[in-house]
């Protein structure tokens, strides 16, 4: 190695320093590696920038020099000299790079290796490609070769990032590493950056981590930098409250304790406090603290801060009439029972439009949009299948709000609240059944999706952390419209306990209250419908041979059961059956053995394997042909054993099917309960109890002591059947390929083939190892040739 270390060589005659960047906070210098020290043109761009210069042939021995803020200058970037030197977390720069910033005189430097500039600030575009795989197998990873240490994060959630850290191209470490790139802290419970953090590490939020998986980019770190929090002057007692030590101390912080209290529940603007010093004198405020609710969410009063947005935003009413979009300043104290509820109220419908209105803009169009980077995250049907009944509620909620406004603004003793709520009743009971039919399907779809694409993931956490959503998820906002409706009949309640009998409001709000009951009972019998017709479906699919007609608009699941047969009427004595009862027929359908419904993986891919259906059709019966249910009493040897005596119009006589209930969680008691009311309503008939007789099993000739017996002996043979014709196949000789038919005649036969190919044909055809033992004792000194002419074909023993 040469360095150049005379006085005269190094140029440290430095009168002024240039624009340098100096993370370290040592003086710039630049060493020269290689060849770079002969070029005159590389020296004398190097001397533009009046800092000492060094030359070296590898440039090792200056990495660990901190004296000096070293970039080295190299030729070649595919040299072992850069390896090393990468390795080591050098200032790495190629010729062109030094060359181009001599211009300037500011020598820059970024966090990776810069060997030239040609293509900086260029926008290239792919086009021409039909298939994205072919461009997108090229790009690079979001955290290639970043060293990222993850910080302040729930164990769930840190293994997701982790996950996410691995297969971007990233490296997880620890604060220990002096290498690590990023320093990512989780900003809603780490209030201080850490002590021991990397001198060269971005320190920065969470919000840059989920940005970048979103983007599939890394974006700007100083867009994202962590900034620490001094939260311990946040309502603090000693600035509220007086000191312990003064005079008659105990009842002034009582009294100020009250009216602080007080201020706190209502909507006065924090900084009235009666403690509270002036603002010009005050670090930090709790003014933050009225806009939380008991969950630590910003939701619950968001649209109810006086000073952001009383007198300045304001929606216009059917009449012209102008409101702001905000409940008015008042006092409570001053208020009357009946309007302080009516306040609540209002700030309730307030925060719960607010809370649609941040799905919409914060979360759903962002997502419709077609050009955002990287492409959309959800198509238009599964949009369509997440947000597409919220928009009804968002309408009918928003002009309700603003009528509550307008009156909150206008109020009078004589003020009808409940014609508000009349006047949109209609609407609410059209806008919700469809959302809260849907909503546990949404729930899986949206949890669904989120773990399967980490770009939707990381924008709902982006989403979360603005302060539009209260630092809550998509799932959590999703679910205020199911809350909403029963916290709007409480408060209604409420308003109606504090309002005279006497006044036309008064049964104006309990039509009111009446309607909103009304409109839950609807929503939930519509749901439990919904339901029903998804599992009416369900049922279908999973039955082999299933008839059509069994999915039909009038047919609502009631109920099934698991039954063995005790007649002969359906399948057979001892077979397992499920009976679904539905409001018109009963379907009866046999289990699938297991041994039937499993195929060959060979035969089957997992797409067939996942469609196997589960049951077999048998019957489905007319619930009007069910003429009688029989109850069988219990006995010793009688359990859970029932009839049912079925006759159709085209049939001269009565079927007797007997069954008896394999226990699960449905009773037989129960379960002939629904099963009577049922076939009383399809006969129109008020006297339930007359279809159900209870009779003693040997009226009916009822056995079941060999049931189980039965049923397992016919299980039984029907595996030895098959597992006989599987075995069978296994060696038949016929099917056997010819290299082992080969081999068999070579051991049966040892001393040469067999003289006729008839013979041959007789021997592979033997199917019974045991034939092959009739032919004969082989001689002692030798083998002997067992079948070598065989004249006919010997039958097997009979046993006596």
């Amino acid at each position: 190695m040469a360095e150049l270390t005379q006085p005269s060589m190094v140029f440290n005659d430095v009168t002024s320093v240039s624009q340098v960047d100096t993370e370290s906070g040592a003086d710039p210098r630049i060493c020269l590696v290689g060849s770079l020290a002969d070029e005159v043109e590389t020296l004398e761009a190097a001397k533009k920038f009046n800092v000492p210069i060094v030359t070296s042939e590898t440039g090792l021995e200056y990495v660990s020099d901190l004296s000096y803020c070293t970039y080295f200058i190299l030729a070649d970037f595919e040299s072992d000299e850069f390896e090393e030197l990468n390795k080591a977390g050098a200032r790495l720069l190629g010729k062109p790079a030094l060359l181009k910033y001599s211009e300037t005189g500011v020598l820059m430097y970024t966090r990776r290796p810069v060997f030239c500039h040609v293509m900086k600030d260029i926008i290239i575009v792919f086009t021409g490609f039909r298939k994205k795989t072919e461009v997108a197998k090229y790009k690079l990873k979001v955290f290639q070769n970043l060293r990222i240490v993850l910080e302040g994060f729930p164990d769930e959630e840190k293994i997701q990032m982790e996950d996410l850290v691995q297969n971007n191209g990233g490296i997880l470490t620890t604060l220990d590493d002096q290498q690590a790139t990023h320093v990512v802290l989780e900003d809603q419970t780490v209030t201080e950056k850490p002590a021991d953090c990397p001198p060269r590490a971005h320190v920065v939020k969470a919000e840059w981590f989920w940005t970048s998986i979103q983007m599939e980019a890394c974006p700007d770190e100083k867009l994202h930098l962590f900034e620490e929090t001094n939260i311990s002057n946040i309502m603090s007692p000693r600035q509220m409250f007086s000191s312990p030590n003064t005079p008659g101390s105990r009842s002034r912080r009582r009294k100020r304790l009250r009216e602080t209290v007080q201020h706190l529940a209502q909507d006065d603007s924090p900084s009235t406090l009666p403690s509270a010093p002036p603002a010009s004198k005050r670090r930090s405020s709790v003014g933050d603290l009225a806009f939380l609710s008991a969950d630590g969410s910003l939701l619950d009063d968001t649209v109810s801060t006086p000073n952001r947005l009383a007198g300045r935003c304001y929606t216009e009413l059917d009449g012209g009439d102008q409101t702001p979009l905000s409940p008015p300043l008042v006092d409570l104290r001053q208020l009357s029972a009946r309007q302080r509820v009516f306040h609540e109220l209002v700030k309730t419908e307030c925060n719960y439009v607010s809370i649609l209105d941040a799905v919409e803009k914060v979360i759903k169009l962002p997502l419709e949009n077609t050009s955002q980077p990287g492409g959309p995250m959800l198509d238009a049907q599964e949009l369509r299948y997440i947000f597409g009944n919220v928009p009804p509620i968002h309408e009918v909620h928003t002009r309700m709000r603003n009528d509550l406004l307008h009156l909150a603004h206008n109020w009078t003793d004589d003020a009808s609240i409940g014609e508000i709520i009349l006047k949109y009743s209609t609407d609410l009971e059209k806008a919700y059944p469809p959302f809260i039919n849907f909503f546990e399907n949404m729930k899986e779809m949206l949890q669904k999706i989120s773990m399967e694409r980490p770009r939707f993931h990381a924008f709902l956490k982006i989403a979360q952390n603005k302060p539009e959503c209260g630092r809550q998820s998509l799932q959590e906002l999703m679910i205020r419209p199911v809350q909403r409706l029963p916290s709007m009949s409480l408060l209604i309640n409420d308003i109606l306990k504090h309002t005279e009998k006497t006044t036309p409001d008064h049964a104006a709000l309990e039509q009111a209250l009446d309607k909103i009951k009304s409109v839950m009972t609807f929503i939930n019998d519509d749901k439990r419908k919904t339901e029903a017709k998804f599992k009416l479906f369900e049922i279908h699919n999973d039955i082999e041979m299933c008839p059509p007609n069994l999915v039909a608009s009038h047919r609502m699941y009631m109920s099934k059961v698991d039954v063995t047969e005790l007649s002969d009427c359906c399948s057979g004595r001892g077979d397992t059956l499920t009976l679904f009862l539905f409001n018109d027929v009963l379907e009866i359908c046999k289990k699938k053995s297991k041994y039937n419904s499993i195929k060959s993986p060979s035969r089957a891919n997992l797409h067939n394997f996942k469609t196997i259906k589960t049951y077999k059709h048998l019957e489905m019966m007319n619930l009007a042909h069910i003429k009688r249910i029989v109850d069988i009493r219990e006995t010793e040897d009688c359990h859970n054993v029932f009839a049912l005596v079925i006759r159709s119009n085209q049939e001269l006589k009565e079927r007797l099917f007997t069954f008896t209930l394999i226990q699960d969680d449905t009773t037989k008691s129960n379960f002939l309960k629904t099963l009577c009311r049922t076939v009383a309503n399809i006969a129109c008939r008020n006297d339930v109890e007359n279809f159900l007789v209870s009779m003693d099993p040997h009226l009916l000739d009822i056995e079941t002591s060999d049931v189980s017996l039965t049923n397992a002996l016919s299980k039984a043979l029907r595996f030895a059947t098959r597992t006989g014709r599987k075995v069978s196949r296994a060696f038949s000789f016929n099917k056997s390929p010819s290299k082992l038919k080969r081999a068999v005649s070579t051991v049966m036969s040892p001393f040469g083939t067999l003289p006729q190919q008839s013979s041959m044909r007789g021997a592979t055809s033997v199917n019974n190892l045991a034939d092959l033992s009739l032919s004969g004792t082989p001689p002692t000194g030798g083998f002997a040739q067992p079948m070598a002419t065989p004249t006919s074909r010997r039958r097997p023993l009979k046993h006596v």
